[in-house]
């Protein structure tokens, strides 16, 4: 008696049609060099390995978003071609130029912020149950930056921790009594630690997903890493909020990726992995906290995030098309709000994140034409906006030196900034331009 096969449901039809090219590894040796060193340009998708890129927008030649230098000529201040396009086969927005990582992490100063602080206290409440985690569970966060996640973590019981990351810097903060690797996470790095630690029950990458030079090794290691009934729970930017947001500034070599669920899909299939649960957070301008194991996926959850995607038109190029417009049009507004301010006026900036780096190198004449940039990390304070050379200062500048206009360059933190500003101006509240989604005064 022959068997009936049931159907195919649109997702399982979707991943058969997504197959890499060829063998999805592609190490930095495999990619033709450029003449100038610590960087080279791929040309074929990062993720599936297929030849067929399509240009979205080139930026042209924009600094490193990690780095604050000191001085006019360090090496921070350097700057790289930049270049997103999208794949036909997989559809994953990439950037195409591949850095060097220790240019990009050695000298890292991102810290964990205090609206951050909030939502990792959050994340270890909420997480550890959703997955049903153990107090004595082998927990390792990729990424771990300053620890904050993992100091939560620890507070709540949960102590057979370890954090990978490879910016000593920012990881000699982790209190001593929790386990660091000094690294890049990798299929390598994943043998050590299971060698040594044995497998973890919940493997945590939070914003860290996007930065990889490798995502098929970072993959490999996972998959081979985790326990067969374990979680991998990863946060990365929302490709859906970023092109409805018109977030062209968060788009930078650091962050190489900008996925959907559509390219996600095969990508993590491919070593096993496939998504139970996904939850959209305000985070960083709107991201997803996916769930992945080894267990079958959750086909309703899925076809839900594919089939908002499609209504976007993010499985089609023409949407990328129109967001290569989109990005010209609110580059050119944005610096006609900045001209027509009068000469004489002062002009500041707050918040000196990746975001800004993009954002203000994109705008002519922002060098001559913004006093300073504010911000509430010490790890930046006292340097400067790589490129354009703006100086970082306390958020004590807005009273010892006041402006007419602050443009809020970290805007997803808008009302926490606004607030910040009334608290310290001593004069006249300044106006604050918005640049983005689309350049407005706030009244």
């Amino acid at each position: 008696m022959k068997s009936t096969l049931r159907p195919l449901s649109p997702t399982e039809e979707y991943v058969r049609d997504v197959q890499p090219a060829v063998s999805p590894h592609s190490s930095i040796d495999s990619i033709p060099k450029d003449r100038t060193p610590g960087w080279s340009r791929s040309n074929r998708c990062a993720s599936c390995n297929c030849e067929e890129l399509e240009t979205v927008y080139e930026f042209g030649s924009i600094p490193l978003a990690g780095a604050f230098p000191t001085t006019a000529h360090c090496p921070q201040n350097a700057a790289y071609p930049l270049t997103i396009a999208i794949c036909r086969n997989c559809l994953l927005l990439q950037v195409l130029e591949l850095i060097d990582p220790h240019l990009l992490f050695d000298d890292y100063r991102y810290l964990s912020s205090v609206q951050l602080l909030e939502h990792f206290r959050q994340y270890a409440d909420t997480v550890p149950q959703i997955v049903g985690l153990e107090s004595q569970s082998l927990v390792v966060e990729v990424g771990c930056n300053d620890g904050t996640l993992l100091h939560e973590l620890y507070a709540r019981g949960f102590t057979n921790l370890l954090g990978i990351d490879p910016a000593r810097n920012i990881t000699a903060r982790i209190d001593k009594r929790i386990a660091v690797k000094n690294d890049f996470f990798s299929r390598s790095l994943a043998e050590q630690i299971r060698d040594e630690r044995g497998r973890p029950s919940l493997i945590i990458a939070n914003n860290v997903f996007a930065h990889l030079p490798d995502v098929n090794d970072f993959l490999d290691g996972i998959a081979h890493l985790l326990d067969e009934d374990g979680y991998f729970v990863f946060e990365v930017h929302s490709l859906a909020d970023l092109i409805s947001g018109h977030q062209f500034d968060t788009i930078y070599h650091e962050h190489r990726f900008y996925y959907s669920i559509t390219s996600l899909v095969p990508l993590l299939q491919r070593y096993g992995l496939h998504i139970q649960q996904v939850d959209h957070i305000s985070t960083h301008g709107g991201s997803y906290r996916i769930f992945a194991s080894a267990k079958a996926a959750n086909i309703e959850v899925v076809e839900r995030e594919l089939g908002f995607e499609s209504s976007l038109g993010l499985d089609r190029l023409l949407e990328y098309e129109d967001f290569s417009r989109v990005i010209k049009s609110t580059i050119s507004r944005l610096a006609t709000h900045i001209n027509e301010i009068p000469e004489g006026h002062q002009i500041a900036a707050y918040g000196a994140a990746g975001r800004a780096v993009t954002l203000l190198n994109c705008i002519p004449d922002a060098a001559q034409r913004i006093s300073y940039v504010v911000d509430d990390s010490p790890e930046r304070i006292g340097r400067h906006i790589p490129g354009v050379f703006i100086p970082v200062v306390s958020r004590e500048a807005l009273a010892d030196q006041p402006v007419d206009t602050v443009i809020i360059t970290a805007w997803p933190y808008k009302e926490v900034i606004i607030d910040r500003i009334r608290s310290t101006v001593t004069g006249p509240m300044p106006r604050i331009l918005m640049p983005l989604p689309s350049p407005e005064y706030v009244e």
